[in-house]
Parts: structure tokens; C-alpha cells; sequence
């Protein structure tokens, strides 16, 4: 099995941003997705190019955190009530969000979007593979409006869903990942598989086998002087089930 390891949240802070790079040395991880609108990325794109893996970073997109990059989401009353974005999916209405959005803010998403789009280029960066903060991308609500303008962007990789789980998914859960997967199948390179570092873990306990590829989310941090996973297993463990597997970055996944 072939695996792709990516640490998301890139350029968020120093913290986050030293971790990372120490991942890379260690060979912990193959690729990590960059946020364009947080206060850390100028550092973020410094430190990709001086220490060579500038070609293995990816977007990450941002819709839920820290200021926009667009006039119209400086606007929008769903995403960037007061200066600060955040996720209205975590509203009251988040059921309903996650689904149908006013068409105003759609147009907002998808300046918010060009406009981080175009500052991932500006950097230098030529990895053409893009996922998102929370996995905004993957409800149907924002991928009406963003799907278009990644596509006309020319990216070529996309992350997926999460589509391997342990316990079983409820139907309708697992009807719309399977779908919304199939339609981003049809038009970039994916994995077959994502997932996080403790439930692929727990996955590969059961005697899973398969000769495909996945990716596995993983999210560097320094606490109290040591490199962690935040929120799931430790990359000493991980490597330990990764130990004879083939590791990868996105630009060697083939379709």
C-alpha cells in the first residue's frame, strides 16, 4: 500500500510551522497544505523554499478562521460576521448551511477562494493539490460554489472525503461521501482512501489489507518542547505501521 502523509494547517503559526519542518527532516510526513490569510504564512512560504519542500505543499483552503483575503467575504454575514471568519455550520441552522447557502455568499466563496488561490501561486508553490480547513470543501453546500474555480484553476489532486472508518457509517452519511467522491473522481487525481493517523491505526489492527493508496491527515505541533500529532497518535507510532510501506507525495499519485 502506497501512503501519502500530509500535515495540514501550514502557516497558521510558528509553532505549527517549525513543526512541520521538522517533520519533513525526520521523513514523517510527504506533503503539507498551506493557509494563505493566516499570520504565519509569509514565514510558512520561507521556510518551505530554504529548506526544499516547496514542492510538496499544497493549498489549504480557509473559509472558517482568521481574516478573509476578499472584499466580499469581508461582507458576508455567514462567514465573516465581524471581521473574523468562522464556520456557520457550527450555527442553529448548521444542517441546513451544510446544504443551501444565499447565493450572495456563494459569490463570496468563490472570491475568498480565487483570492487564496491566487496568493498559494503567487508564493511559488507548484504542488496543484488542494483540500481545506475543517473540510469545508467536501459539503455539497460549498463545493456548488468553489468546485468551479479550483477546476479552472488547474489543480490537479484533490483530498477526498474521509472514507475509512472503523465503525460503520450511518446510510445517508455513507451515501454522500461515496457520491461526493465519485464526483471529484471524474475530475482529479484522489487517493483511494482518508483517514487520520489513530483510525487508520486501529483499521490496520484488524488485518486490513488493500494494494491501493491513502492519505492520512496528521497535524504537527510543539507542546512543551516535543513534536505531537494533535488529536491522535504519536509519529513515532504511526511510522511503526508505516515501517515497510511506500511513502509518496501528491505529485507521484497517478490516476
Amino acid at each position: 500500500m502506497k501512503f501519502i502523509i500530509n500535515a495540514d494547517d501550514f502557516g497558521i503559526s510558528h509553532n505549527v510551522n517549525m513543526a512541520i519542518v521538522e517533520c519533513f527532516e525526520k521523513g514523517y510526513i510527504t506533503n503539507t497544505t498551506i493557509m494563505t490569510n493566516m499570520p504565519a504564512f509569509d514565514e510558512a512560504v520561507q521556510l518551505a523554499h530554504e529548506h526544499g519542500f516547496a514542492d510538496k505543499v499544497g493549498l489549504h483552503l480557509n473559509f472558517v478562521e482568521g481574516r478573509p483575503l476578499s472584499e466580499a467575504m469581508k461582507g458576508d454575514k455567514y462567514f465573516c460576521p465581524d471581521g473574523q471568519m468562522i464556520s456557520p455550520m457550527k450555527s442553529r441552522k448548521g444542517i441546513i448551511y451544510k446544504f443551501f447557502l444565499p447565493r450572495s455568499t456563494g459569490a463570496a466563496l468563490e472570491e475568498e477562494t480565487r483570492a487564496q488561490i491566487g496568493k498559494y501561486l503567487d508564493a511559488g508553490f507548484t504542488q496543484m493539490h488542494i483540500d481545506s480547513h475543517q473540510h469545508l470543501h467536501t459539503l455539497s453546500s460549498v463545493w456548488g460554489y468553489v468546485g468551479k474555480t479550483i477546476k479552472q484553476s488547474g489543480f490537479l489532486t484533490i483530498r477526498k472525503t474521509r472514507n475509512l472508518f472503523l465503525k460503520k457509517l450511518s446510510a445517508p452519511v455513507a451515501f454522500y461521501k461515496d457520491i461526493f467522491n465519485r464526483v471529484v473522481g471524474r475530475d482529479y487525481i484522489t487517493t483511494e482512501y482518508f483517514t487520520s493517523a489513530h483510525e487508520y491505526a486501529q483499521i490496520a489492527d484488524t488485518g486490513f489489507e488493500s494494494k491501493a493508496n491513502c492519505e492520512i491527515m496528521v497535524h504537527p505541533k510543539f507542546q512543551d518542547g516535543k513534536l505531537i500529532n494533535i488529536g491522535s497518535m504519536d509519529f513515532e507510532d504511526l511510522m511503526q505501521y508505516l515501517e515497510d510501506e511506500e511513502k509518496i507525495s501528491y505529485s507521484q499519485l497517478k490516476g
